[in-house]
C-alpha cells in the first residue's frame, strides 16, 4: 500500500505533494513490523534500512534542523549519520551538514568539523543540552622544583613549538549556492545592506531606523555547468540568509536559510576552505572537470 500510494502520487501526477525523504523514513519506521525487507529493492530499501537504525525522536529532531535551515537530508545525508553512535556526535554532524550545506558526497567533512554547529545561531536552541566543551586549564601542583627540574624545565619550554596563528581568511561573508541544473556549489560574495530612517518633523526629534525586507535577484553563470541560472537573496540578519536558485528570472521568496561563510584559498590544492575561529572547517566542492568541447 505504501509503494502503490507512494507511485500513484508521484508517477501518475497525484495532486499531492511529494513525500519528503524523511517523511518517507517515517512512514517507514512506523509500519517497519509489517514489512519484509527482503521484498524491497533499491532507494525504497536503503530508506527501509535507514529506517530501522533512526528512532521517532531522533527523526522529529532532524525535521526541526529542516525546518529551521530549509536544507534537506539525502538519503547518503542518513546513511552515514547512522552510523555515528554518539548521540551528541549525531546531532552536530546533522547540524553542521545542513547549516553550512554540506552535499551527501561531503558528509564526512561535516562529521570531522561536527564542532562548528556550535558556531550556528539556532543550534543551542534546538539542541540546549548539548553544551560547547570547555577546556579545563592545566592546574599547577604546589611543588619546589629542583635545579637540575628547573634546568629541564627551561630547555623543554625552548624546544616546544610557537603556538599556531588562526589561519588567514581571503573572503568573508560568502554564500554557497547550488545550481539547479547540476547541483554544483556556486560562491556569491555579499555585499548586501539597506535601512530607512524616519526623519521627525521636528529636527531635534527622534529618527527612527529599521531594515527594510529585500530581496535581490543576480544572473549567475554556473561554475559547473555552461547554464546561467537566478539567484534571489533576502538578508536575515547577523550572517543569516535566505536564498533560493532559479532557472526562471520570475520573481520567487527565498526560503533556503544558509550561513555566511569565510574563505581561505588553499594554493597548494587550488580549492576554496571555510575557515571558522581561524581552524579548517571544510572546503567548498569544487565542480567537475570537463574535456574542452564538452
Amino acid at each position: 500500500m505504501f509503494v502503490r500510494a507512494k507511485m500513484e502520487n508521484e508517477e501518475e501526477r497525484g495532486e499531492r505533494q511529494g513525500l519528503s525523504l524523511l517523511e518517507q523514513v517515517f512512514g517507514l519506521y512506523k509500519i517497519r513490523d509489517s514489512v519484509s525487507g527482503e521484498k524491497l529493492d533499491g532507494e525504497l530499501k536503503r530508506e527501509f534500512i535507514v529506517a530501522g537504525k533512526l528512532d521517532e525522536e531522533k527523526v522529529r529532531r532532524l525535521f526541526q534542523i529542516e525546518a529551521t535551515t530549509h536544507f534537506r537530508f539525502r538519503l547518503a545525508h542518513l546513511e552515514r549519520l547512522c552510523t555515528i553512535e554518539s548521540e551528541r556526535d549525531f546531532y552536530l554532524s546533522a547540524a553542521c551538514a545542513a547549516g553550512f550545506n554540506i552535499g551527501p558526497d561531503r558528509i564526512d567533512e561535516a562529521i570531522e568539523r561536527r564542532n562548528s554547529a556550535y558556531l550556528l545561531d539556532w543550534f543551542r536552541r534546538l539542541f540546549p543540552e548539548f553544551k560547547e566543551p570547555e577546556i579545563a586549564p592545566a592546574v599547577a601542583q604546589p611543588s619546589t622544583p629542583t635545579t637540575s627540574e628547573q634546568v629541564d624545565e627551561e630547555e623543554d619550554g625552548e624546544n616546544e613549538p610557537p603556538e599556531e596563528e588562526p589561519l588567514e581568511v581571503h573572503e568573508k561573508d560568502v554564500i554557497v549556492v547550488p545550481c539547479p541544473a547540476c547541483e554544483a556549489d556556486n560562491m556569491l560574495l555579499l555585499r548586501l545592506w539597506a535601512e530607512v530612517t524616519s526623519l521627525p518633523r521636528d529636527p531635534s526629534g527622534t529618527r527612527a531606523t529599521s531594515t527594510p525586507d529585500t530581496v535581490v535577484r543576480c544572473q549567475y553563470k554556473c561554475n559547473g555547468c555552461p547554464e546561467e541560472f537566478y539567484v534571489f537573496v533576502e538578508p536575515m540578519g547577523g550572517r543569516s540568509y535566505a536564498a533560493e536558485a532559479s532557472l526562471s528570472p520570475k520573481f520567487r521568496e527565498p526560503k533556503t536559510l544558509v550561513q555566511a561563510l569565510d574563505l581561505r584559498v588553499d594554493r597548494k590544492e587550488g580549492a576554496w576552505q571555510v575557515i571558522v575561529g581561524g581552524r579548517i572547517a571544510g572546503s567548498v566542492a569544487q565542480p567537475p572537470r570537463t574535456e574542452a568541447g564538452g
